[in-house]
């Protein structure tokens, strides 16, 4: 048996030239998880735009009447064009119940893109 060990570098160039290229993302997966006893929401979120995001998420849940209930931040995570990242919402505040959500990705100045939700919490 032998043991062989491996060492490879990359060098990655990013540019943003002005403002070419189009900033576009789209958001994939979206679910409810539990971790070490705490519930998340779980958003998989895909660059399809030429030009890397940063986009801060939050999500605001609403009650079946349409009332605001409670806001929470997500994470902020860079996402090249063609990557895509997994940011999670701690909600283990909310109590359970039906709810409507409002999930926003604000990518600063630039962009800030949307999508409804229809969670079951349990």
């Amino acid at each position: 048996m032998s043991l062989r060990i491996v060492i490879k570098h990359a060098i990655q160039i990013i540019t943003d030239l002005g403002d070419t290229g189009t900033t576009k993302i789209k958001f994939l997966d979206k679910k409810v998880v539990e971790k070490n006893g705490r519930r998340f929401l779980e958003i998989d979120i895909e660059n399809t735009g030429e030009r890397w995001v940063d986009p801060r998420l939050w999500v605001e849940f609403f009650d079946q009447e349409g009332k605001a209930a409670v806001k929470f931040q997500g994470n902020k995570v860079r996402i090249l064009p063609g990557c895509s990242s997994r940011f999670y919402v701690d909600i283990n505040e909310i109590p359970r119940g039906k709810y409507k959500a409002l999930l926003v990705a604000d990518s600063s100045a630039e962009k800030v893109f949307g999508t409804r939700l229809n969670l079951k919490i349990e």
